[in-house]
């Protein structure tokens, strides 16, 4: 089993390397407003994360990592102010999760990704 990171480097270096290099192993929290916050940023899924990959940087960090609530021992959260555009920034809970199969891969999760307010 992989460790998890304890700082927001790390945080963001392996949640990137897992979202760019594994096909499917972005986990999406269940939320029933996901499909209109997106909309209200003018993105699907696919979409943000593309712009996680591409624009989330150590600077824009506000909390964590953490551990994962809802995972204990096997998870972390973070949380990032994502800029979406010059004038929009969007609220990026993010995090990553060990798998309950054998080979413990770690997951990328997206526990929320919303317009800042």
């Amino acid at each position: 089993m992989q460790d998890l990171p304890e700082n927001v480097e790390d945080f963001l270096d392996l949640f990137k390397a897992i979202l760019s290099s594994q096909p499917l192993s972005c986990d999406w929290m269940p939320r029933t407003s996901l499909i209109e916050n997106l909309a209200s940023l003018g993105l699907n899924q696919k979409e943000a994360e593309d712009v996680l990959l591409k624009t989330l940087k150590p600077i824009h960090h506000c909390k964590g990592p953490e551990p994962d609530d809802d995972a204990p021992g096997t998870g972390c959260i973070s949380v990032f102010r994502c800029p979406i555009d010059p004038t929009t920034d969007a609220y990026a809970k993010i995090g990553l999760r060990v798998t309950k199969n054998k080979s413990g891969q770690l997951r990328a999760v997206i526990w929320s990704f919303k317009r800042w307010a």
